[in-house]
């Protein structure tokens, strides 16, 4: 799909129900203007998912003292 509509916008899964168990605080995240709802294009989705599998590889290459946590479980990860 990058490749023959790069510029196609693709709008994320809503997550916010899982920013907190306090109502109040999800519908403050749905409303904060900073943060980022309305979808992003194909290429840079495409683009993003390319350095997600090469971020192990990346990391092993690393010669400094590094605490990497990569969470499997955490659906805002």
């Amino acid at each position: 799909l990058s490749a023959l509509a790069p510029r196609a916008m693709v709008k994320p899964t809503d997550l916010s129900q899982y920013i907190s168990h306090d109502p109040a605080a999800v519908e403050a995240y749905r409303r904060d203007p900073l943060d980022f709802l309305d979808g992003l294009s194909c290429r840079l989705g495409a683009e993003l998912m390319k350095v997600a599998k090469e971020q192990p590889e990346v990391v092993s290459r690393l010669r400094l003292p590094l605490y990497y946590l990569a969470g499997g479980e955490d659906r805002l990860v």
